[in-house]
């Protein structure tokens, strides 16, 4: 069974109420070889120029979409009442992101095989991802192809991160996090706040500030607040 990433629509009960279990849920199809896909993804976000995908481009014929959500709690109701072989999950999504999403999803279902499917590259964004129960991460970018082997894999039990994504992930892993309190600090930098306003929003003093940026530049082997940020949101440590 599948589960993919969605647009502003639940797919219609005509098209999969011939598939629903006795006691409600989802069943495979006649055919053995076929299993069901949903997509949970922010409306929109699914096109991925040039290829404008559509809903339909994530499937192939052993593929079966049974649901689409707008938003991570959409999601994880729908996941539970479709109870899907493979979710699909976007990240940037509203009421819920997609990372507490899966981490939901998760804690229900523990063998829910999820893929994310992102415009983000950033190691510290899939490393999350990965952590909360996400089985594959792969990028919008990606050809269709790529997508259905993705798709393909997951479905057998294995995992999957595209070469770049890992190797960043790996690059970084001995590398010192930056604390919660640093993290706070980046995204009011990213915002255009001064010091003496992050001071008085987090109920710091002004030089505590300054400490948590020098210690911010030391671990990102930056040199100002500027190249701070702009490595913060490649790597997916924060997001604008």
């Amino acid at each position: 069974m599948a589960w993919l990433p969605a647009t502003s629509r639940i797919v219609a009960p005509a098209r999969w109420a011939m598939a629903r279990r006795p006691g409600g849920g989802m069943v495979r199809s006649s055919a053995d070889t076929r299993y069901q896909l949903g997509l949970v993804f922010h409306a929109g976000t699914l096109i991925v120029p040039p290829s404008a995908w559509t809903p339909q481009d994530c499937c192939e014929s052993a593929m079966i979409l049974v649901g689409e959500a707008t938003n991570g709690a959409e999601a994880v109701a729908a996941f539970h009442s479709l109870r899907p072989d493979i979710t699909l999950m976007d990240l940037q999504m509203p009421v819920c992101s997609g990372i507490e999403a899966i981490a939901q999803i998760r804690v229900q279902a523990p063998s829910a095989r999820i893929i994310v499917l992102t415009t983000y590259d950033g190691d510290v964004q899939a490393l999350r991802a990965l952590t909360a129960g996400a089985s594959g991460y792969l990028l919008k970018s990606s050809l269709r192809k790529e997508l259905l082997e993705t798709i393909r894999t997951v479905h057998a039990g294995r995992r999957y991160v595209p070469p770049d994504v890992a190797q960043q992930i790996a690059i970084h892993a001995a590398e010192e996090p930056l604390t919660d309190r640093e993290v706070s600090i980046l995204e009011f930098v990213a915002a255009g706040k001064a010091n003496k306003v992050i001071a008085w929003e987090l109920s710091l003093s002004e030089d505590t500030v300054k400490g948590h940026l020098r210690s911010i530049y030391s671990k990102f082997d930056v040199k100002d607040r500027t190249q701070a940020v702009t490595v913060s949101l490649r790597r997916g440590i924060i997001t604008l």
